[in-house]
């Protein structure tokens, strides 16, 4: 009866399981927040550690976020109401990080985003980097990394891509033999994106950075409420037996 009773204590945390990430989506834009860092899943860095001050408001200043310095250096930002053209890349809602200068050590201390995995299952991540302010001399690149594992990398620089351009993308700059689909990830396991400048001053860099929980496939979720259902019915007559 205990074995039964117990069988059926896992399946159901399973079938739960199951359910909780149907269509679980983490989307670094729609979640983004000027109030809390780290914010649920979403940490805002600088150096390995989520940044403590709000932005300044100071040069395009109609947006919100966080900023390491008094400046902008160092910073990750939202445009929540105006589309910037011209010279930038910036719609409303987009989020920014502003890289470090190399004068402030921005070649070996680097802007970032972490997401940590709130439990245990199947993941997918999509997104993108571009150039968000378009110039000659400024530049910056970026990686991301799954576990601690590198998976992606730019090392040719964002500057002149449009967030439409393939070499934008995520899935364009992938190593090797890496996925950023049905990952199984542990809970805590952290998706990691730096920024590093490669010139001299810092670099606008627009950032799109999706998470999706992966549905286990329909028959398993069939198997599971099947065994259930069976466990459930033979418990109830294991009982019935002992009276």
């Amino acid at each position: 009866m205990k074995k039964v009773n117990k069988m059926i204590g896992v399946v159901t945390f399973l079938t739960v399981s199951v359910a909780s990430q149907a269509s679980t989506t983490y989307d670094l834009a729609t979640d983004f927040s000027d109030a809390s860092n780290p914010n649920g899943v979403w940490s805002y860095n600088q150096g390995g550690a989520p940044i403590t001050q709000t932005a300044p408001t100071i040069y395009l200043g109609d947006r919100i976020g966080w900023s390491y310095l008094a400046g902008l250096d160092g910073s990750v930002l939202q445009w929540p109401t105006t589309d910037y053209v011209g010279l930038h890349d910036l719609k409303s809602g987009d989020i920014t990080i502003h890289t470090l200068s190399r004068s402030l050590g921005g070649d070996t201390t680097f802007v970032g985003i972490t997401w940590t995995s709130p439990s245990a299952g199947l993941y997918s991540i999509s997104g993108n980097a571009w150039d968000a302010q378009f110039g000659c001399c400024r530049d910056a690149n970026w990686t991301l990394s799954i576990g601690g594992v590198l998976v992606a990398e730019n090392n040719t620089g964002v500057n002149g891509l449009y967030r439409t351009d393939t070499a934008a993308q995520f899935n364009a700059n992938l190593f090797p033999g890496m996925s950023l689909t049905s990952m199984n990830m542990t809970a805590g396991e952290q998706v990691t994106f730096l920024t590093q400048t490669t010139t001299l001053y810092g670099q606008y860099m627009g950032v799109n950075i999706t998470v999706t929980a992966v549905p286990i496939p329909s028959a398993l979720w069939l198997f599971l409420s099947g065994l259930l259902g069976v466990l459930s019915f033979t418990r109830k007559k294991i009982a019935n037996l002992m009276q």
